[in-house]
Formats: structure tokens, sequence, C-alpha cells
């Protein structure tokens, strides 16, 4: 365990930072839809499955990309994951829907992997009396990312 070193606070602020922007990510699919609807000319039906991809992923390809990251260290799991939660990036560059839709698809599948390796980086970093603590701080954010996706994206 390495709960004594000082460098316990970087890595876990890294890791908050990560997930913070994982929520903002993931809460602004709703408020966004009339825009894409807009942009790509399609229907309520249509962009929906920008909204439901990313809860859709996770649900099939959480314990999948559990099993395959258990093979990799947690700092390569987690920058695969941090990686993958990149994708919406190319969202600017994008000029059909259903490349957008893939970019959440990534997105989600980053956020299978960053949010069980998150947990399991600071079970590493931190004893078990400092983790509810520690997990209640990363809750804190990664909520505080979804309450400024709708401030963000609303106005």
């Amino acid at each position: 365990m390495q709960s004594n070193t000082r460098y316990r606070f970087v890595i876990q602020s890294l890791a908050i930072l990560v997930r913070s922007c994982g929520g903002l990510v993931w809460a602004s699919a709703g408020p966004l839809l009339p825009l894409i609807m807009k942009e790509y000319g399609i229907n309520r039906g249509a962009a929906g499955w920008f909204a439901s991809a990313a809860p859709l992923t996770v649900a099939i390809f959480a314990i999948p990309m559990g099993i395959l990251t258990a093979r990799l260290s947690l700092k390569k799991a987690f920058a695969i994951g941090a990686f993958l939660q990149a994708a919406g990036l190319l969202t600017p560059f994008l000029d059909s829907y259903l490349p957008l839709v893939l970019t959440r698809v990534a997105f989600a599948l980053g956020t299978a992997i960053t949010v069980p390796v998150a947990a399991a980086i600071a079970a590493e970093w931190f004893t078990a009396r400092e983790l509810p603590l520690v997990n209640g701080i990363t809750m804190s954010f990664v909520n505080l990312g979804n309450a400024l996706a709708f401030v963000a994206t609303v106005p």
C-alpha cells in the first residue's frame, strides 16, 4: 500500500478530473439533443440513440472491459479509458450523425474502464479508513460535472 506518500493526492486529483469530465460529457447529451437534431436533420427517435448510446454501451461492456483491463496495470487501463472518453473531441470535425454516435460509444467504453479503475486506484493509494471520504469527494466532483453540463449546455 502506498498510502503514506504525498503523491497520492496528485494521483487522486487526476482521477477526479477524468471522472468529472466524464460526468460533464455524460449529462450534456440531453440538453444538446435539440441542437443535434437541427444540425443533422434527424428526428427525435434517431436523436435518442445519441442519448442512449452511453448507458447502453456501459451496461453491455462494463464486465468485458473489467475483464480486459484486469490484465493491464491500473495506470495503463486508466490511460486507455481516459483516451476513449476523449473521443468527443472529434465532434467538431464530424459531418454526419453516425460518427457522432460512435464517439459517444467510445466515450462510454472509456467510462466503463475509468469508473472501476479509478476506484481501484483510490483503494491502492488510500487506507480503508480514508476511502469513504475520498470516494465521497470523487462522487461530489462527478456530480458537479453533471451539473455544469446543464449550466453550460442549456443556455
